[in-house]
């Protein structure tokens, strides 16, 4: 797959001191930079598979992906402020990410009984390379050589050269009693290059069981309505090492010079004794049909459990580093219901299908010892989510000074900007999570003879953060502002939901911002997702010798019901400004040969 990108990037313009200023900003010259992107795929996958004996196989696969990328960023002399150099300026970038990945199986399925035993063992081993060089070349004489690196005076190189491996061993014993019975244990081994000596390997298992009662003769004879029923648990242990490549070295970077001469400088601290993120999951679910299947309904009940979650853990700025990745010394859950419905109705000229998803998570610190003392005091709470947010309660606008007035919790007359729980005596609360309360969608597919037409709807409830935490108090900058802002309090005597603005910074002011005031309620319903679309009848395409040809219409983020004051709903639990998710519309003609 070959793709050429040219874009116009927004880069900002930068004044020598390393600020930033607005009124400096020339859009126009701004436009005159470019961005020019050329990515390569290629992916192959091989699977054979022989059987040795009857119920023996061997089954092996292997599998090859390469990804290319080329870029180039150009900014002509013309996108330079003329009191700061005219010289143009480029970066090129050139990476590749390249996977590759070897299954070797083998099964053996034997008939005992009454019941069929499968056993399946196996090893998985994978291999990434990353690797790329970034060139940012300045000082060219003319702009008609900015594409070609050779032509600057001044070249800074960065390089990148990353290596992941992976291995694994398992394996699986299912027993199946009359396909009404069900019992399988599953054992495996994983190794990863992310973690230190003797911590590369963790064990993990799980068991399971099922009872597909509706093969029960008495189920069968006494309700009738009642077309399928399984009741399934199971309890197991998985491993996580989604972090990054050698966390537990300590690294260092050129990224400075001392003087004119090159030098390096630490840019990680080594910590080799965090070990795999083990996570303890139970579940419990009832599968059912009805009518034939027409009506299917799942309900599951899930709780996971993990006490050392990979995160990285804070550090005070005086250590020279934010923080290093470690295994949290916390007890957190996550718990919750899940529920599916499926309908089908009609048959030949119509059909109605319907699929809907309702899912209640609950996630909670359970324990976190010595927690008060912690670089986590201000931010986790015992018997909360990890994902709270926390700021002032808002009271009132001060009807003679128009300043904004919060809650002084611990009632000592400073407002301070510490939470106030795990006896850190400040005056921040828990405003809500960013995590939703429960999401759910539901999707219609309507066929009328050739016709087709499916519509998918989201919902979510949640909170987020709104136009108010989006620099309210210094809204007289030369930058857009929200109608919603304009009953801010004017005069002594008003009488004011939102206080005066400032045009300078003022850290009094914002309190406003970081208060409950900006972080309300964020739930929507959205229709994700709308789809027309017509398959020509098979009599038509004969002459044609087309084997099916397809026309659709398709439209997303058509329309957001909320109550929301935001861009997008969708990613309010994010504080900074963000693009909208996109309106897009497609039209296309699918066919097979």
């Amino acid at each position: 797959m070959l793709s050429v990108v040219t874009s116009v990037p927004n880069y900002p313009v930068y004044n020598p001191d390393g600020t930033y200023n607005w009124a400096n900003t020339n859009y126009v010259a701004q436009s005159m930079a470019y961005n020019k992107s050329q990515t390569q795929n290629l992916n192959s996958n091989l699977i054979l598979s022989y059987e040795l004996m009857p119920g023996l196989k061997l089954k092996g696969s292997m599998g090859y992906n390469r990804i290319e990328n080329g870029q180039i960023v150009v900014y002509p002399s013309s996108y330079n402020n003329p009191a700061f150099g005219i010289q143009g300026r480029s970066i090129f970038t050139n990476n590749y990410i390249q996977t590759l990945l070897f299954e070797p199986q083998i099964s053996y399925d034997k008939q005992i009984s009454k019941g069929k035993l499968s056993i399946l063992g196996g090893a998985t081993t994978q291999q990434n390379h990353t690797q790329g060089t970034d060139f940012d070349v300045s000082g060219y004489s003319s702009d008609l050589l900015l594409e070609n690196p050779g032509y600057g005076s001044s070249i800074y190189a960065t390089g990148t050269n990353v290596d992941y491996k992976y291995l694994s061993v398992f394996g699986r014993v299912t027993y199946n009693w009359e396909d009404k019975y069900i019992i399988n244990g599953t054992f495996r081994r994983d190794g990863s290059s992310r973690f230190g000596p003797d911590k590369k390997f963790g064990d993990f298992g799980s068991i399971g069981s099922a009872w597909i009662f509706s093969e029960e003769n008495l189920v069968k004879d006494n309700l009738k309505f009642l077309s399928f029923g399984k009741l399934r648990g199971s309890w197991g242990t998985t491993g996580n090492d989604g972090i990054g490549d050698y966390q537990y070295l300590s690294t260092y970077s050129s990224t400075q010079n001392y003087g004119s001469q090159p030098s390096i400088i630490p840019s990680r601290i080594a910590n080799n004794n965090y070990s795999w993120e083990v996570n303890k999951k139970l579940e419990f679910a009832l599968d059912l049909g009805f009518l034939n299947n027409n009506i299917l309904f799942s309900t599951a009940w899930y709780m996971n459990r993990s006490g050392n979650q990979l995160v990285g853990y804070p550090l005070p700025s005086t250590t020279g580093f934010s923080s290093y990745i470690a295994n949290l010394p916390a007890l957190v859950q996550n718990k919750g219901w899940e529920f599916e419905l499926s309908t089908s109705t009609g048959k030949g000229t119509f059909q109605w299908k319907t699929s809907s998803n309702l899912t209640i998570p609950n996630n909670k610190l359970l324990r976190f010892d010595n927690l008060q003392s912690s670089t986590y005091a201000n931010s986790l709470v015992v018997g909360q989510p990890l994902n709270i947010v926390q700021g002032y309660h808002f009271l009132k606008v001060d009807p003679q000074t128009g300043s904004e007035v919060v809650q002084d919790i611990n009632k000592d007359g400073n407002i301070e900007a510490v939470s106030s729980y795990n006896n850190q005596g400040g005056d921040y609360i828990i405003m809500g999570k960013t995590s939703p309360d429960w999401y759910g969608g539901m999707n219609n597919t309507f066929i009328y003879k050739n016709f087709q037409l499916d519509v998918f709807i989201q919902y979510v409830r949640q909170k987020g953060y709104n136009i108010y935490s989006y620099n309210y108090s210094n809204f007289g900058w030369l930058s857009n502002g929200w109608t919603d802002y304009l009953g801010y309090w004017k005069k002594p005597g008003d009488i004011a939901s939102l206080p005066k603005p400032t045009y300078n910074y003022d850290p009094s002011a914002q309190n406003f911002q970081m208060s409950d005031a900006g972080f309300t309620d964020a739930s929507f319903l959205r229709f994700k997702n709308i789809s027309f679309s017509y398959n020509f009848p098979s009599d038509m395409l004969k002459h044609l010798k087309i084997h099916s040809l397809r026309l659709y219409v398709q439209a997303q983020n058509m329309v957001t019901i909320t109550r929301y004051k935001g861009y997008d709903p969708e990613l309010a639990g994010n504080p900074a400004l963000n693009v909208p998710t996109l309106r897009t519309f497609n039209v296309g003609l699918q066919t097979s040969l």
